[in-house]
């Protein structure tokens, strides 16, 4: 954590990732897709809050168009103690850290489902500036 109670891996001015604990880079959140956490499904992400929480990467929800890419990706986790709406640092073996800003949804069963949601246009559908 930095001064500000910020996890550490929190992308820079620049752009370029700060490497985690381990001094592996983290990944870009913009570069990832719902093909990169589909291919992690039922796996554990681990939250370090007062406690360490285990998440499981339980559905990836793909919502795209031919102008944004939508999707979302449901953790589901304890019922207690859960975690209250807010940015976490999530860590994975295979995609390293991630920080999240994440949502819970409610109890499902005898768990808490979480959702985080990302959406931007696709390049393609920006429109091009006029030529000179």
């Amino acid at each position: 954590m930095d001064a500000r109670g910020r996890a550490s891996g929190v992308i820079s001015d620049t752009g370029i990732p700060h490497p985690n604990q381990k001094g592996e880079p983290i990944p870009m959140l913009d570069q990832l897709s719902s093909k990169d956490f589909a291919a992690h499904l039922h796996t554990i992400f681990r939250v370090e809050t007062p406690a360490t929480l285990e998440l499981e990467l339980a559905e990836v929800r793909d919502n795209s168009n031919a102008q944004i890419e939508q999707f979302s990706v449901l953790f589901t986790g304890p019922a207690s103690p859960w975690l209250a709406q807010g940015t976490y640092a999530l860590h994975h073996p295979q995609m390293g850290q991630l920080d999240l800003f994440m949502v819970p949804l409610g109890p499902r069963g005898e768990h808490m489902v979480y959702e985080a949601v990302f959406s931007r246009l696709i390049d393609s559908a920006m429109p091009s500036a006029p030529s000179a």
